[in-house]
């Protein structure tokens, strides 16, 4: 019988073998959980990649064609996919009149047990990484400047995560406001140059643009910041606030790209890991029956 779930994950896969790899970590730690029985994964697609998609009765696919493909100006800005699907107002009021709670985030991200039961009133966001101690000032400047350009409010919220999870009715708002603000900073900043990383760098326009979309629609009273977007380091203890791991750019264990050079061999364990990085080694490295029946092992002999 299939489950009406009111609460949904969402997420853009393109057809490319990594991203398509990235999307079966989240696939997994969703169904390992059985977070499936309380969150419908919608799942925006290139349409080559439809039949690639794992089936399931509670995920969704809506094939939708990369922008790059119908929009010249998003032709060097592939991310934008991510979050556009809202952009789109069909969508926009598909979700909202569906959903009561969406979680908006990437492919290659991982779910904890800890995950289940949240419908949050207050919006949890991420943490990003696009601040560090040595751009810090022209970031938050050049974002202050923009925000004084365009009369939006400024609330000191900084480097906020590409995740987003709360009541539908503010989050596709927030989301189409960063797909316009994006938008902007793609067609005013960076006229001559692309910037350089670490400092203000085109690359993550979008990231800007999401601090200024929430900044300009939310108090900090109003939002719980760096609640998602885990790290995915071996220091990091998964705990009761860890619900949601992102796989950072980083070369520190785990590190999605050595995984993808194939510098990590399978993990094999008897028990569910505790720390970050041993966890979601774990979840790429192993199938998904492997992961169940260590989480059904695990359960009976804390039954016993």
């Amino acid at each position: 019988m299939t489950v009406i779930n009111n609460k949904a994950i969402i997420v853009y896969v393109d057809d490319t073998e990594r991203c398509l790899e990235e999307f079966t970590w989240l696939y997994k730690s969703w169904r390992m959980w059985k977070h499936d029985s309380e969150f419908d994964l919608v799942v925006y697609c290139n349409p080559t990649a439809v039949s690639k998609i794992p089936v399931h009765e509670n995920l969704l696919i809506k094939p939708k064609e990369p922008l790059q493909k119908t929009d010249l100006f998003w032709k060097h800005y592939a991310f934008v996919n991510s979050f556009a699907m809202f952009n789109d107002i069909s969508e926009a009021e598909w979700v909202q009149q569906r959903y009561s709670h969406v979680m908006k985030t990437d492919c290659d991200v991982f779910l904890t047990k800890h995950f289940s039961g949240h419908a949050p009133n207050r919006l949890m966001l991420g943490a990003g990484g696009y601040l560090t101690d040595s751009d810090n000032c022209e970031v938050i400047n050049n974002l202050k400047r923009i925000s004084e350009t365009l009369n939006i409010k400024q609330n000191h919220m900084h480097n906020i995560g590409a995740t987003i999870f709360g009541k539908t009715s503010e989050v596709v708002p927030a989301i189409r406001m960063q797909y316009t603000l994006t938008k902007y900073l793609l067609s005013t900043e960076w006229k001559t140059d692309i910037g350089k990383w670490p400092g203000w760098y085109r690359g993550v326009a979008s990231m800007y643009a999401f601090e200024l979309a929430i900044n300009a629609i939310f108090s900090q009273q109003h939002v719980t910041l760096y609640a998602l977007d885990e790290k995915c380091w071996k220091h990091n203890v998964i705990d009761k606030s860890t619900l949601h791991i992102h796989a950072w750019h980083s070369a520190d264990y785990f590190s999605k790209h050595d995984w993808f050079k194939g510098k990590y061999q399978k993990l094999v364990n008897d028990n569910i890991p505790t720390n970050t990085a041993e966890y979601c080694h774990w979840i790429v490295s192993n199938d998904l029956e492997t992961l169940i029946n260590t989480i059904k092992k695990e359960n009976i002999s804390h039954e016993v």
